[in-house]
């Protein structure tokens, strides 16, 4: 009688802590979906500005490597993004512009961020200025990365010459 009562016991203890476990599991499903929703919120939210800016927008290593980018118009890149990506800002643009770029990610490593620079490239439609500026990017626990914002103002340049010529 008593082995059948310790048992009984142990059974409903035992019982009890696989209800209180799958409560937590429950808890715990619940905590991660609306963990992910808010996720999803927010990286919808990051898309939809990304995508507002006009600008282009590159990541860039500590050496000036090219890591990734976002162009909402590919006809200002100077060229495609295989040809870039993975490589060196030197092996892909002159060498005075890419030396600016290298400048800005020394400066942006030192201060946070650059000082805007403004650059000349020849495209397929002309010759197209650009004003960029660099941040730094902190990843926790790795190397430091670079994101550069280079915006059009080719026009800009323009109204400034003929003002000049006035």
């Amino acid at each position: 009688y008593t082995v059948s009562r310790a048992l009984r016991y142990v059974f409903f203890v035992a019982l009890f802590l696989v209800f209180l476990l799958a409560i937590f599991i429950l808890l715990l499903q619940r905590m991660v979906r609306t963990r992910t929703a808010q996720l999803t919120a927010t990286q919808a939210h990051l898309q939809a500005t990304l995508d507002a800016l006009p600008d282009i927008l590159f990541e860039f290593d500590a050496q000036g490597r090219y890591l990734d980018y976002h162009a909402p118009r590919n006809h200002l890149l100077a060229v495609p993004p295989e040809k870039f990506l993975g490589k060196p800002v030197a092996d892909v643009l002159p060498q005075g512009v890419a030396q600016l770029v290298l400048d800005a990610i020394q400066e942006a490593g030192a201060n946070g961020f650059s000082s805007v620079k403004e650059y000349a490239l020849n495209l397929p439609r002309g010759e197209t200025w650009f004003a960029l500026s660099m941040a730094q990017k902190t990843i926790a626990r790795k190397a430091p990365h670079y994101i550069a914002l280079a915006r059009d103002i080719t026009a800009q340049k323009i109204s400034e010459q003929k003002r000049l010529r006035m």
